[in-house]
């Protein structure tokens, strides 16, 4: 991601100090996490697995087209038997899965601290049956080893509110989720829950559940403000230059 210039004075390495010296929400929530102790979890057999994106067409001869993937797969998807190398590699089978056809981050790509590192995975709603239609893309970032945003995306059935309810569960911690706040604290996401110490935020959206460090928030936040002022300074230079241009625009008429 390349630095956006802050009328506020926001540095663009601040998520290096922010994640890194500061360090993430206690792991009894599950954002914060290691990454080991997800994967052990998530790639049990029968459970899910490492994403891998269906191979690219071919062309010709069968040269594979570049640039060709899953759209939307993540720049930590795993990309066969060479990849996931992490603490979980060899824990569960690498098998194709359903397309990864919803990217949940698209609209806060650009404004992600550059330190996450993103890991895809499939996980099967009928335990045993990790070829089934129904279960759930997880896209998590790690910042050094924890995780620090979790977007589960519902796939082949809508994500009703039991399974919200659960994910809620599952990851309160010691905790309690409260609805946000009103009015809401500045967000990057935008959110509807956040547990009571204020450590961790939640927002479904559709078929998507973000789940996400609050200070991860807030650099997304400060991010995208940033690029608004940069982008008004930019529209207000173009303005006043248009105007100076303007007699000579108009003469001759």
């Amino acid at each position: 991601m390349k630095a956006i210039p802050s009328a506020s004075g926001f540095h663009p390495l601040f998520p290096f100090v922010l994640i890194m010296a500061f360090g993430l929400p206690d792991a009894q929530a599950r954002i914060g996490e290691t990454q080991s102790d997800i994967e052990h979890r998530l790639l049990q057999p029968g459970i899910g697995s490492l994403y891998v994106p269906p191979p690219p067409p071919t062309t010709g001869m069968g040269n594979r087209r570049r640039g060709a993937g899953a759209q939307g797969q993540g720049q930590g998807a795993a990309q066969g038997p060479g990849a996931g190398q992490g603490p979980g590699a060899g824990l569960g089978p690498r098998l194709p899965t359903r397309p990864v056809d919803i990217d949940p981050l698209a609209a806060f790509r650009s404004y992600l601290p550059v330190e996450l590192h993103e890991v895809v995975y499939w996980k099967t709603a009928e335990p045993g049956n990790l070829g089934a239609t129904s279960g759930w893309h997880v896209h998590v970032l790690y910042a050094n080893g924890r995780s620090a945003l979790e977007a589960y995306v519902r796939v082949g059935d809508q994500l009703i509110e039991a399974e919200t309810i659960n994910l809620l569960a599952l990851n309160r911690g010691t905790s309690q989720w409260k609805h946000a706040e009103t009015p809401p604290l500045p967000s990057g996401f935008g959110y509807d829950s956040v547990l009571a110490d204020g450590s961790v935020r939640a927002k479904q959206d559709g078929n998507i559940f973000l789940l996400f460090a609050s200070r991860v928030d807030q650099y997304v936040f400060d991010q995208a403000k940033a690029a608004d002022e940069a982008k008004l300074l930019t529209e207000e230079a173009q303005l006043r230059a248009q105007q100076a241009k303007a007699p000579v625009s108009v003469s001759g008429f």
